[in-house]
């Protein structure tokens, strides 16, 4: 019940369709992405997850820290913007990298600091691409220097353990840049949810 209620309280503070990271699955590459909507179904997309162990509110999330992969679908015609928030990016160091795929699991745009609506020191990455085909499309977020995605690297440092949440918007094809980010009531929303996701889901280490 209180989980349920977490979540109708994240869709009406982010006005737009909720979803939250499985940390029953082992998300760290691109074959096992986690689906999270269909834009034109859904319109925005907020998801909300954490790499690493973290702590919320007093309790340990516990994931890996590979990668995470998620996957959705998109239509030709459209652009795409995917910002990505971190709630203590400048204060921990939580570097993101942040990758793009098509159809065909190319990566075809990456981002480590482009986004700065709330972000000043730039730790927060922001991909906006046109879709010229339809279909599942894959973004991955990883620790700062971890531009293959794969876990293995020896200096993420701090910015392997972080909350982040991200927003997938549809917007006008060839679309000049847009600043929409998570409000800031969802980030304190969003990690209370995770901490029953934690619950619910099998935890997985490293």
């Amino acid at each position: 019940m209180k989980f349920s209620l977490l979540l109708g309280l994240l869709l009406i503070a982010t006005n737009s369709y909720a979803v939250y990271e499985d940390f029953s699955l082992d998300n760290s590459d691109i074959n096992n992405s986690q689906y999270i909507g269909d834009l034109d179904e859904n319109g925005d997309i907020h998801l909300f997850g954490a790499r690493g162990e973290v702590s919320v509110f007093g309790v340990t999330i516990i994931d890996n820290d590979n990668a995470d992969f998620y996957s959705f679908d998109a239509s030709a015609g459209n652009g795409i913007s995917i910002n990505v928030f971190t709630p203590e990016g400048p204060e921990e160091f939580n570097d993101t990298i942040l990758g793009l795929f098509d159809v065909n699991g190319n990566e075809v745009a990456t981002s480590d600091y482009d986004h700065v609506a709330f972000d000043e020191y730039g730790y927060d990455p922001k991909i906006i691409y046109n879709i010229t085909e339809t279909g599942t499309y894959f973004f991955a977020l990883a620790g700062w220097g971890d531009d293959l995605y794969t876990g293995d690297i020896a200096t993420d440092g701090e910015s392997t353990d972080f909350l982040y949440t991200v927003e997938v918007s549809n917007i006008p094809f060839t679309a000049p840049e847009v600043s929409n980010v998570p409000v800031p009531a969802a980030v304190w929303l969003f990690g209370t949810a995770l901490v029953g996701v934690a619950g619910l889901g099998r935890r997985r280490t490293v």
